[in-house]
């Protein structure tokens, strides 16, 4: 891998594509740190994929800085990572622990859109760069801010699983979602693509981040299922879901209403490969009943000789099954080391254009890092994984051209 990325690089350079690589081993006698920050949800909401990212970017600084020392590179990088808890006020307050006191430029993270919007305005008024693997909320499609996304945003998810809730012979959706917001971006996200199809989309039911008792929300769906049977079929009505972990208690609560339990549910990134939910005997049994694809970012199937051993590794490390996001988040480490590389650590407009440059043509697990006007992922493919069997297994694909391939459950 670190061989590859050498070549890639030296190749871009004598491309014209990107400028002052350095391919060369020359020896330098002093090391220069640089601090990296990385806020992740550790014990919180969405944990699964915090722990994995920690796990994945401590192998990577040590990849980084062992090319930076066979390249004859000064350059080390440290990481010093936080536990957000997905909350945006702990974002907020480790951030500024981060830029004040450890004196970080770029920070990898945080994973969701709520905490991004939190700290969004202290990003881009005190020079530092935030680059999230998870964060999807169009509303933070923002040109020319500090705020960079190495996962697409909310649209294309929200074709992806309209495109397959019709295919499935859904024609009227019943949207379930968290009130933070990366899950109303989804919500509206799908909301669009689903009416552009054709199809009905209900009020349906918002629910408090601090919500314990789900309750109230599943008589609300069942209320609004009996609704829809008026005109519709059972077959024909499904449930859109948006939210994290927390799933785990609407399900609980579900799995005791005939009715809403005999139809087709829907997930979203924020719940899919949710350790939380395998690890709930009740949840999986409502999950493996109601199907509940969910669709997230997907990794390219003909790349995998590249990511396949990290994934597993991981896996075998922490008993969670990595998905893109994580491994999004190992490309923008690897983005930032080699913006170091190149760019004045002092001069933040400089560390800001060269990653920028950098992204545009970096090729790492997850593919072609290309960013959008925006600073959002611009190409990406989307997996479905659902619970069979009671673990979580890849059932289908969605491609950019619109083509869902569908193998379910083996």
């Amino acid at each position: 891998m670190q061989k590859l990325k050498t070549l890639v690089y030296c190749l871009l350079i004598g491309a014209g594509l990107v400028l002052f690589v350095a391919c060369d081993n020359e020896s330098v006698n002093q090391e220069n740190e640089i601090n990296i920050g990385a806020l992740l949800s550790l014990t919180g909401n969405w944990s699964s994929l915090g722990i994995t990212s920690q796990v994945i970017l401590e192998y990577g600084i040590g990849e980084i800085n062992d090319y930076f020392r066979d390249s004859g590179d000064a350059t080390r990088l440290r990481l010093i990572v936080e536990d957000t808890q997905l909350d945006p006020e702990i974002a907020y307050t480790r951030l500024r622990y981060l830029v004040e006191n450890k004196k970080c430029r770029i920070v990898l993270g945080p994973q969701s859109s709520a905490e991004i919007a939190r700290i969004k305005e202290y990003a881009d008024a005190n020079s530092v760069m935030l680059v999230s693997q998870g964060s999807t909320a169009g509303s933070l499609s923002i040109a020319d801010d500090n705020i960079f996304r190495f996962c697409p945003n909310d649209i294309p998810e929200g074709q992806a699983i309209s495109d397959l809730m019709w295919a499935n012979g859904i024609r009227t959706v019943i949207p379930v979602w968290r009130a933070d917001v990366g899950n109303i971006g989804l919500h509206e996200a799908m909301l669009n693509s689903f009416t552009t199809l054709g199809g009905v989309v209900m009020e349906g039911i918002e629910y408090s981040v601090d919500a314990v008792d789900f309750a109230p929300v599943s008589d609300s769906i069942h209320t609004l299922v009996n609704v829809r049977l008026i005109d519709d079929q059972p077959a024909e009505i499904g449930i859109y879901l948006a939210g994290f972990d927390e799933i785990v208690h609407l399900f609980n609560v579900a799995k005791n209403d005939s009715l809403i339990a005999a139809l087709k549910w829907y997930g979203s990134n924020g719940t899919a490969l949710s350790a939380v939910l395998c690890a709930d005997t009740g949840a999986v049994r409502f999950a493996s009943r109601v199907g509940f694809p969910t669709p997230i970012f997907g990794l390219n199937p003909d790349d995998h000789e590249e990511w396949e051993p990290i994934v597993n590794g991981i896996e075998n490390q922490t008993g969670i099954k990595p998905d893109a996001y994580t491994l999004a988040i190992y490309d923008a480490l690897w983005v930032a080391a080699l913006t170091y590389q190149e760019a004045d650590e002092e001069d933040f407009a400089q560390i800001k254009s060269t990653y920028t440059d950098i992204a545009q043509y970096y090729i790492g697990l997850t593919g072609l890092t290309t960013l959008n006007s925006a600073g959002d992922r611009a190409i990406a493919n989307f997996d479905f994984w659902a619970i069979c069997n009671g673990v979580w297994q890849l059932v289908g694909y969605f491609q950019p051209n619109s083509t869902i391939i569908w193998n379910g459950c083996p």
